[in-house]
């Protein structure tokens, strides 16, 4: 006798349907909500798994008062979505990721009373995102963008929040540099890469915002507050060890060296290492003691900090960034292929996408790093 044929649905198994779903966008969700029961229990979830809290109002010459009022009315029909959804436990307990952004943008010669009102419209926004953010419960990822002095309300809700995975900070300015209980996050990254890397203390020796206790990756792209989270970091390291760090990307400036040759003292779990010089700016770095970092296994960064940070250390991988001017003299490119050589590891693992390949080059790379399995040059 023939099996009676299942349905289509039932044809894969459900893991199958939920890893491509994984992959569709709102609307799919929204359309196949409403094909099968199956479908909605698989998507209905998704539909809900992120959330925004935007406002982002300016006022113009000439804008008129019905077109500020739209904007205002906007962001209040936005906010009461955000409210509703935080206010229902089912619904909240779905939030898995979270963006935030606010801007607000006063041209010259525009209206006072409508500039007034959209400065105003800053205290409630505030309100119900700090409010309804902590309802979240489940929430692992945070996306901050914030063209103001970053609000304490909003730094006291993040200190909160008991599963935060991933905290990513863009182009923010941290008013506020001290906090108790300290935020507790995975991966924190601070990327103010842009035109504007502004700081909202001077005066503050130390952003004492994060703790490191759960921190396991650390992208600081920002002058301005890497040596304050550094400084603030090594206070806490008197303390507790950092035991979970194994990944950390900065941009470095010449001034803060020092801070961060300690901060890499209390990283003995550091398996990564990514950096940049300020401005593009060439550093000359002191060698490090074999004994700091001693897990380091991957290095991407300028030459002359890999001569600093890799021999003696087990690393197999290096890419390699470097001056045009420099990098065309061979005596340089030998001392650097010199010091990957003293790796401990070796290295396998080679790129160096500012060099083309030459006769001179690969005789000098196979003489001293004769384990390579992979090189990758400007083509």
């Amino acid at each position: 006798m023939d099996r009676p044929k299942l349905p289509y649905v039932k044809r894969l198994p459900v893991e199958i349907w939920s890893e491509c779903f994984n992959h569709l966008g709102m609307r799919e969700y929204l359309a196949l909500t409403t094909t099968c029961r199956l479908f909605y229990d698989l998507c209905h979830p998704l539909l809900f798994k992120t959330i925004h809290c935007v406002s982002k109002l300016e006022v113009k010459k000439n804008h008129t008062n019905d077109d500020v009022n739209q904007q205002l009315s906007d962001l209040e029909a936005r906010m009461n979505g955000f409210r509703t959804i935080s206010n229902n436990p089912r619904l909240a307990s779905l939030v898995k990721e979270c963006s935030l952004f606010y801007g607000c943008k006063v041209y010259v010669h525009a209206d006072e009373k409508a500039a007034q009102a959209v400065k105003d419209a800053y205290t409630p926004f505030v309100d119900t995102f700090t409010s309804s953010f902590i309802k979240f419960t489940n929430l692992r990822h945070l996306h901050v963008e914030f063209r103001h002095n970053l609000d304490r309300k909003i730094l006291v809700a993040l200190a909160s929040l008991p599963r935060l995975e991933d905290l990513i900070f863009k182009n923010v300015k941290f008013g506020v540099h001290k906090l108790q209980p300290l935020i507790k996050v995975q991966n924190l990254t601070i990327d103010n890469r842009g035109p504007v890397d502004s700081d909202g203390n001077p005066s503050a020796k130390k952003l004492d915002l994060f703790s490191v206790e759960i921190l396991r990756r650390l992208n600081i792209w920002s002058p301005t507050y890497a040596s304050k989270v550094f400084q603030s970091f090594c206070d806490q390291a008197q303390k507790t060890t950092i035991i979970n760090l194994v990944s950390l990307d900065l941009v470095l400036r010449e001034p803060d060296v020092g801070t961060f040759y300690v901060f890499l003292k209390y990283c003995p779990k550091l398996t990564q290492l990514a950096l940049s010089f300020h401005k593009g700016e060439d550093i000359v770095l002191d060698p490090l003691h074999k004994a700091i970092i001693p897990a380091l296994q991957e290095f991407k960064g300028p030459d002359l900090a890999a001569r600093a940070f890799v021999p003696g250390r087990p690393v197999w991988s290096a890419y390699l960034t470097s001056d045009k001017a420099r990098s065309a003299k061979l005596e340089e490119n030998r001392a650097t292929i010199i010091a990957l050589s003293e790796s401990a590891a070796p290295i396998t693992d080679l790129c160096m996408p500012w060099l083309s390949e030459a006769p001179e080059l690969s005789s000098l790379i196979s003489t001293h790093l004769p384990n390579l399995k992979k090189v990758h040059w400007r083509t």
